[in-house]
């Protein structure tokens, strides 16, 4: 987003046309209170990737902690 006023500085360079579009593909917003969908915890994982095998779904919950309650 372009600020009403001012200019964006990153490490001493100006953040110009040219590099916002590196950023936003390196940046990225993970919000805090993730909504959970009333489903199941497998359905809530598909809901961006559907062809997913099973062994990568647990595979992704070791990687948080979560395999231990699942």
């Amino acid at each position: 987003v372009e600020p009403s006023e001012g200019r964006i500085f990153i490490d001493g360079e100006f953040l110009g046309e040219e590099l916002r579009p590196c950023w936003r593909a390196a940046v990225s917003y993970v919000p805090q209170d993730a909504p959970l969908f009333n489903d199941t915890i497998r359905a809530n994982l598909l809901l961006g990737a559907r062809d997913v095998q099973e062994q990568e779904i647990w595979r992704c919950l070791g990687l948080t902690g979560a395999d231990k309650i699942v």
